[in-house]
């Protein structure tokens, strides 16, 4: 039984600690590739609602 608790509680360390590393890695790159991506993406954006408006105005 004690060498089945020490695994168990060995694998739960593992995932954990894991996990955490995956989250930070995820937290890392969403926060600094977000960024810019919200940026490159905000400004197509911007154009093309612009365009959209020009474009329905005269068929209105």
């Amino acid at each position: 039984m004690g060498k089945l608790a020490l695994g168990l509680t060995l694998i739960v360390i593992v995932i954990t600690v894991f996990f955490i590393a995956l989250m930070t890695i995820l937290g890392i790159v969403e926060e600094k590739d977000l960024k810019q991506l919200k940026k490159v993406i905000a400004q197509p954006n911007q154009r093309r609602t612009r365009n959209v408006d020009k474009n329905k105005l005269p068929f209105q």
